[in-house]
């Protein structure tokens, strides 16, 4: 399915939890791959980018189907750990570069590749780098 058969419904919040429903004006399934599943399989990516921002990393995606990036996802590694700064939708077959905020300050030397790290930052915390 092509991402432009895709829309956004009205947002529906909840105390503290806002759902944003996404919509398809085609019967064909729409399959989304997870980061996890995506760096697991070796279908995507993470680099540093050319630059010295840390701000912004270089994402692959190799598969077919779009990729889900949710904000706050950690991923592991390289100069310094990251959390994904928005929740994203990347297209099948593409790269870009990609916002996230560093969750390990301090460190600067290569460890190794990004990988995804099953940490998630909670609400508090992306709340807080939003404001920054």
């Amino acid at each position: 399915m092509n991402l432009k058969h895709l829309s956004l419904a009205k947002r529906q919040d909840y105390e503290n939890i806002t759902v944003v429903p996404i919509l398809s004006d085609t019967d064909t399934p729409f399959d989304v791959l997870d980061l996890k599943k995506g760096l697991k399989m070796g279908l995507v990516t993470i680099g540093e980018c050319d630059s010295t921002n840390v701000e912004k990393v270089k994402l692959k995606n190799n598969s077919v189907s779009p990729l889900i990036l949710l904000d706050g996802e950690e991923i592991a590694g390289s100069l310094q750990n990251r959390i994904v700064a928005q929740t994203m939708i990347i297209p099948p077959k593409s790269e870009m570069e990609i916002p996230v905020n560093c969750s390990e300050k301090g460190r600067n030397e290569y460890k190794s590749e990004f990988q995804y790290s099953d940490y998630i930052a909670n609400s508090n915390t992306r709340r807080k780098k939003s404001i920054q």
